[in-house]
C-alpha cells in the first residue's frame, strides 16, 4: 500500500514538471507578443508550481531538523547519563580491578614476598561492591591485607587457591587494595646473595663484600662458608682459628649483630636493606678484638 502510495505522488510530480516545462517554454517562445494567447493561466500555474517546489522542500529540511534534533538530545542524555556513572573513569558494570605497583623481595629471613597494590573501581550503574580477586602466584601465608586511605573491611582469604575476598559493606569506591604475601619460603643457603671476602685484613678481622642478585632485600639470612671462604680468597689457613669463635659485624664502623662460626667453620650472616643490583661492605671481626 505505501508503495503504490509512493508511485502516484512520483507521478503526479512528474506530470507537474512536465507541464511547468511546457509553460516555461511556451513564456520564452512568446515573449513580448500581446493578444496572440493569454498567459494569466499559464503565470498562475507556474507561482504555484514553485509554491508547491518550495514547501516540499521546507518539510524536507524541517523534516531533518527534527531528526537532528532528537538525535542530539539523545546524545545529550547519554552524555549526561556518562558523566553521573563517571564512565569511562568507571566500569559499567562490575569492578575493574588495575595494579598500580608491585614489589617482590625477601624479607624475614627466607620468605620471598609479594607487595601489591590493586585500584579497585566498582561500577556506579550496576556495582557490586564485595570484591574477590585471584593472585596470580603460588601463596604460601598472608602478611597484611589493608585499603592504602585506612577504610576498614572484612576480608576472607583461601592460600590454597590463591583468592582473596573482600567484604566491602561500607561500598567504599574505588578501594585501593594492597596485598602483601608470601609466594614461597627460601631455604637459607637459596637466597642469591654473592659474599666475598676484601682486604685489609688480619687475624681477627676482614671486610665483607655484599651483593644481591635476584630480589631486593629487607631482611635475608644465608649460610656462609666463612672459614673456608677467608682462607681461600687470602691464600693462608690462618681463618681455622675462627672456628667455634664468635664475631661481631660491623657496617659503616657500626656494630649491627654478632654470631658464632660453627665447628665445620659455617656462620649465619644477616643481610638487610639491600636493593637488587647494590652492594654493601661488612666488616666481620672476632669478639674482643679492637676495631681496624
Amino acid at each position: 500500500m505505501i508503495i503504490l502510495n509512493d508511485s502516484i505522488n512520483n507521478d503526479t510530480e512528474n506530470k507537474l514538471d512536465d507541464r511547468a516545462k511546457s509553460c516555461l517554454e511556451y513564456l520564452e517562445q512568446n515573449a513580448g507578443v500581446v493578444d496572440k494567447h493569454s498567459v494569466d493561466s499559464d503565470n498562475i500555474f507556474l507561482a504555484s508550481y514553485l509554491y508547491l517546489k518550495g514547501s516540499k522542500k521546507v518539510e524536507k529540511l524541517t523534516r531533518r531538523l527534527y531528526l537532528l534534533t532528537i538525535a542530539i538530545a539523545i546524545f545529550t542524555i547519554v552524555l549526561i547519563g556518562l558523566a553521573i556513572y563517571e564512565i569511562p573513569d568507571y566500569p559499567i558494570w562490575g569492578q575493574s580491578v588495575t595494579p598500580i605497583s608491585s614489589q617482590t623481595y625477601i624479607d624475614r629471613g627466607t620468605d620471598l614476598v609479594h607487595d601489591t597494590e590493586y585500584l579497585i573501581q566498582i561500577s556506579n550503574f550496576k556495582p557490586a561492591y564485595d570484591i574477590k580477586l585471584e593472585l596470580l602466584t603460588d601463596v604460601k601465608g598472608f602478611y597484611n591485607i589493608y585499603d592504602s586511605r585506612g577504610y576498614k573491611f572484612k576480608n576472607y582469604v583461601n592460600s590454597s587457591n590463591r583468592t582473596v575476598l573482600i567484604y566491602n559493606d561500607d561500598e567504599i569506591n574505588p578501594v585501593l587494595l594492597h596485598i602483601i604475601y608470601v609466594e614461597r619460603i627460601l631455604k637459607p643457603e637459596q637466597p642469591s646473595i654473592v659474599f666475598r671476602p676484601l682486604p685489609p685484613n688480619s687475624n681477627d678481622s676482614f671486610y665483607l663484600f655484599i651483593r644481591n642478585t635476584d630480589y631486593d632485600i629487607k631482611y635475608a639470612r644465608k649460610t656462609y662458608e666463612l672459614t673456608d671462604d677467608a682462607n681461600l680468597f687470602f691464600h693462608t689457613t690462618m681463618y681455622d682459628s675462627w672456628k667455634n669463635q664468635s664475631f661481631i659485624i660491623y657496617e659503616n664502623n657500626v656494630p649491627i649483630e654478632k654470631g658464632t662460626i660453627s665447628s665445620d667453620g659455617k656462620a649465619i650472616i644477616d643481610v638487610r636493606d639491600l636493593n637488587k643490583g647494590e652492594c654493601k661492605t661488612y666488616l666481620i671481626k672476632k669478639m674482643n678484638t679492637s676495631i681496624i
